[in-house]
């Protein structure tokens, strides 16, 4: 709980992956990588409840080892791999407003593709959510090129038209952007509810540092998350 707010988090991890197999399973500096999740989310001072949404075996064995929830088996439409992460979590809603008479104010979706964000990350991000009044929050991280570097080339495209005005600033004279690293979404429950989304017309945006945004999503990911996780231990 921070300043009476009372805060749920959701762990989301279904069974199965496209680019690494059983992903969310898969070894990372030793442990397997939803565990670090776990970790970061158990050592919060403010997340008053955890649990995890899945269909998997396996991750539920994972999650009673580490005291966290699990409510329910995720059902099999909302396991696929062009199911919504928005639906499950209005589906552990739904469950949580059955089952539960405490109420929760905020929703915390926290993915286990982000290892290397830890409970520090977590707890200033709810610190600012709940202080601003926002109704949602999304952390980001500082992209290594500008946008206006990036090109957009259709099928067989082998020819570009520059913007001579743009293309030929250097970097540091170019404004500063960003990207959705994955790590960190925070929702009031009622916005939630009537949005079913973290993306608002005033989310708050909350800036982490590049070495804590690595989204595992290859095997390259993978290998540069642990080159960072290792070098700072």
């Amino acid at each position: 709980m921070y300043k009476n707010k009372k805060l749920l988090a959701i762990v989301v991890a279904r069974k199965g992956s496209k680019r690494i197999k059983n992903k969310n399973l898969i070894k990372f500096c030793n442990k397997p990588l939803i565990e670090w999740t776990f970790s970061a989310a158990k050592k919060s001072k403010y997340i008053d409840n955890i649990f995890i949404s899945t269909d998997d075996k396996k991750i539920i064995k994972i999650a009673h080892k580490n005291n966290i929830d699990v409510p329910f088996v995720r059902p099999s439409s909302l396991s696929t791999d062009k199911s919504f992460v928005n639906d499950v979590i209005i589906h552990s809603l739904k469950w949580f407003d059955q089952q539960y008479e405490s109420k929760f104010d905020y929703i915390i979706l926290l993915q286990p593709t982000s290892p290397l964000r830890d409970e520090k990350d977590i707890d200033k991000a709810i610190e600012i959510i709940v202080k601003n009044k926002s109704d949602t929050l999304i952390s980001v991280a500082e992209n290594n090129f500008p946008l206006q570097w990036i090109i957009n080339l259709k099928k067989n495209q082998n020819y570009y038209k520059f913007d001579k005005n743009i293309i030929s600033k250097r970097k540091q004279d170019i404004t500063n952007t960003y990207f959705l690293n994955g790590a960190i979404f925070i929702s009031k429950i009622k916005f939630f509810k009537t949005n079913k989304s973290f993306y608002s017309t005033k989310t708050h945006i909350f800036k982490m540092p590049y070495d804590k945004s690595i989204d595992i999503d290859t095997h390259d990911d993978l290998l540069l998350a642990e080159f960072i996780k290792n070098k700072k231990n």
